[in-house]
């Protein structure tokens, strides 16, 4: 039975094309223990303290979209858990095999004010899939975003048209 490999569907025999992404469908998918895991570190090291949250998990976000594994950790978990959100800090922590990858990626989106230069464009670049298997992927994605607007913006004038009954004849 063909399979489509960015989607994971199992598809009858004759089909060749996914009917969702039209990625070309494979007759085995790759075993999942032979993908890298990026959730989290295996051998934690510590690579920085942050001073609040959204500085830990914009830290997190940059490492994770050059596929460094990494999590944070609040210095004091309380307030984290009521609020959210951590007033003392938060620690990163990186595979220690990518440590020194992780280190340099930080040090270049600081020294660039979070701006993204030509050699970092060209890893992010290099990083992407190939050509081939890159365009299924994206030609996928158009539709999606167009259908994932539809909804928001449905559910935007069902919201308005709610909150106009409610205000015209319930309130």
């Amino acid at each position: 039975m063909p399979w489509c490999p960015n989607c994971k569907t199992e598809y009858r025999d004759g089909f060749t094309t996914c009917a969702d992404c039209g990625a070309q469908l494979v007759d085995n998918l790759a075993d999942e223990s032979e993908m890298p895991d990026i959730n989290g570190p295996i051998l934690p090291v510590l690579l920085m303290h942050c001073p609040s949250t959204f500085d830990a998990d914009a830290t997190c976000a940059l490492l994770r979209s050059f596929g460094i594994a990494c999590f944070s950790q609040p210095d004091s978990g309380g307030e984290k858990i009521y609020t959210g959100v951590s007033l003392t800090g938060e620690r990163i922590f990186v595979e220690h095999a990518q440590l020194a990858q992780a280190r340099e990626i930080v040090r270049g989106f600081r020294r660039g004010r979070g701006q993204i230069d030509r050699a970092d464009e060209a890893a992010l670049i290099a990083a992407q899939p190939d050509s081939e298997s890159g365009s299924a992927k994206s030609d996928a994605d158009e539709p999606r975003a167009k259908s994932i607007f539809r909804t928001v913006l449905l559910l935007l004038i069902l919201m308005q048209a709610l909150f106009f009954f409610y205000t015209k004849f319930l309130a």
